[in-house]
């Protein structure tokens, strides 16, 4: 087993987006669909976002739980050598030059990676299993199915279920256009738990959920050399409401109108995080 370090995960920087999603789980990438999620997500649990996202969440003051990979007690780790990283260029899904997961396919016969706990407390997500929604972000442009695995649920994302040998197969719950653009999925826990295969969604080693010690999330994408995985922006949230035309309407508003950071500073153009324009909280 391989450890890859955060700074070696998060490799560089991946394309924007605008066509449309294949199904009710799957949307566009652009930065009005990124930023709508961002500002409507309540009770956030972070899994590994980027620094800005990090920095948005905080700002809004909606994470409940961070789980983010910290290289201490939260990992990433790389099944026997099978992945080694990526070199993506561009932006990431949220249209930020920060860098994104970016693995490619080594060995032949299979591959698989994991975000990994010593000891950490999922109660957040257990306790209102249902009322959260995983999202993350994917991008490819090869039609491989990678299996997304959270906790004990195993499911396909691609056009074909996965066959992992004598273990099974794992049925699709969703796909995306494999044109080498960012498209965000959506799943709602709810649907997440018919995909379950163990006796309950995460296998712990002890009798509560605030010392969960596993796989919590985890993904396989075959045996064949070359084959890419791409994602971004891992985190649970519960649904709030967010007025997609109001953030077109502060577009569209006075573009020399002042920008302001939460603090009340007054900030230019190159500034980046959340800021108050023209009244409103935006992602600049």
């Amino acid at each position: 087993m391989k450890k890859f370090t955060l700074a070696a995960a998060f490799a560089a920087l991946t394309l924007s987006v605008n066509a449309q999603g294949l199904n009710p789980f799957v949307t566009t990438a652009t930065e009005e669909t990124s930023l709508a999620t961002i500002q409507a997500a309540k009770d956030v649990v972070l899994v590994g976002v980027s620094e800005q996202v990090h920095a948005a969440f905080e700002q809004l003051g909606t994470i409940k739980t961070d789980l983010s990979i910290d290289d201490q007690t939260r990992h990433l780790w790389i099944w026997e050598g099978t992945y080694e990283g990526g070199t993506p260029s561009g932006m990431n899904s949220v249209g930020l030059p920060e860098g994104w997961f970016s693995f490619v396919v080594t060995n032949v016969g299979w591959s698989g990676l994991s975000i990994t706990y010593d000891s950490d407390d999922i109660t957040a997500i257990t306790d209102n299993m249902d009322d959260y929604i995983l999202h993350i972000a994917m991008k490819s442009n090869d039609n491989a199915t990678h299996v997304l695995g959270i906790g004990e649920c195993k499911m396909s994302i691609g056009e074909t279920a996965f066959v992992d040998g004598e273990k099974g197969t794992y049925q699709i719950v969703t796909n995306f256009p494999r044109d080498g653009k960012w498209y965000n999925i959506d799943i709602p826990m709810s649907v997440i738990k018919n995909f379950q295969v163990g006796p309950v969604p995460f296998a712990n080693d002890g009798p509560d959920f605030a010392h969960f010690k596993g796989n919590f999330l985890w993904f396989l994408s075959g045996g064949v050399a070359g084959t890419t995985l791409d994602f971004d922006q891992v985190f649970f949230y519960k649904a709030g409401e967010v007025d997609p035309s109001g953030i077109k309407s502060v577009k569209a508003e006075n573009a020399n109108a002042a920008v302001y950071n939460l603090a009340g500073q007054k900030v230019g153009a190159d500034y980046k995080g959340i800021v108050v324009k023209n009244g409103k909280k935006v992602m600049q």
